[in-house]
């Protein structure tokens, strides 16, 4: 029985299901919004001041980028700070994102067997709990420009539009790993390597426009680029070209397609497979 069994359904019909599966899970956004804000609190329940260590972690990382960085990539300006503190910290919501979403069905094993509820809720749950680890780590975005003095030009309103392509954008990927670390056991653990390689390869401590063309063309292939530059662009008053959106967007279309068409027809299968 393959992973793409479709066994006496058409392709309308397993349309009909998925997009009844997105419509309840939907429906269902009181439950998946207080689990997903749960489980970050259940992961520091005994700590003393709970999930407010993702805000002390991502404040350490800042910190430690800029000392070690700043002077080897000759980055003397104040701005670099606020550069690879709101990098750092939307690249962190990225990597939560998709390693998470790799094993999101996995980790689910247990309740899609015993009590089967729309898939979909499973990968909005994961987002709400990749949204709440953002905002508590934005608090050292927050704290960051207060250190240095920066503030927020109004251009920093277009940072919203930014980061709402890039909260669906999140989504999608979660769905088409989640998929994907269903069918492949290694996936996940493969996701978490090459995450572990993104970082370094994509525009967090280093800037495109000051390096030669190897770092223009890791900026311009990485789909994370696009994404962290039309949210931090505006937060540091630079307006980014249509350019960059367009390509945000052209990425963000053709992995909606892929997650789709792969939700579609892998959707009964999900729970054979966990």
């Amino acid at each position: 029985m393959g992973f793409l069994h479709t066994e006496h359904t058409s392709f309308a019909d397993e349309a009909r299901q998925a997009w009844c599966d997105v419509v309840e899970s939907l429906r269902q956004w009181p439950l998946w919004i207080k689990l997903g804000i749960r489980d970050v609190f259940v992961q520091y329940e005994r700590a003393v001041i709970g999930p407010f260590w993702l805000t002390l972690q991502a404040g350490a990382w800042i910190g430690a980028i800029i000392f070690v960085f700043a002077g080897v990539l000759d980055e003397t300006g104040r701005d670099y700070a606020a550069y690879v503190a709101i990098g750092l910290v939307l690249f962190n919501f990225i990597t939560t994102t998709v390693t998470n979403g790799s094993e999101v069905f996995i980790q689910n094993r247990i309740v899609i067997h015993s009590h089967p509820s729309p898939y979909f809720a499973y990968v909005l749950r994961l987002a709400v709990s990749a949204l709440f680890q953002l905002a508590l780590q934005s608090i050292a975005i927050v704290i960051t420009f207060i250190i240095i003095g920066e503030k927020l030009s109004p251009l920093a309103w277009l940072a919203i539009p930014g980061l709402m392509m890039g909260i669906v954008m999140c989504v999608v990927l979660a769905l088409t790993f989640g998929l994907a670390g269903v069918r492949f056991g290694d996936f996940r653990f493969a996701m978490l390597a090459i995450m572990r390689l993104m970082l370094f390869v994509s525009p967090i401590m280093w800037r495109p426009e000051t390096g030669g063309w190897l770092k223009k063309m890791a900026a311009n292939i990485n789909p994370i680029a696009y994404y962290i530059e039309i949210v931090r662009g505006p937060m540091l008053g630079q307006v980014p070209e249509l350019w960059v959106y367009g390509a945000a967007m052209a990425w963000l279309l053709s992995f909606t397609l892929i997650a789709t068409i792969w939700f579609i027809l892998a959707r009964r299968t999900i729970s054979m497979w966990v």
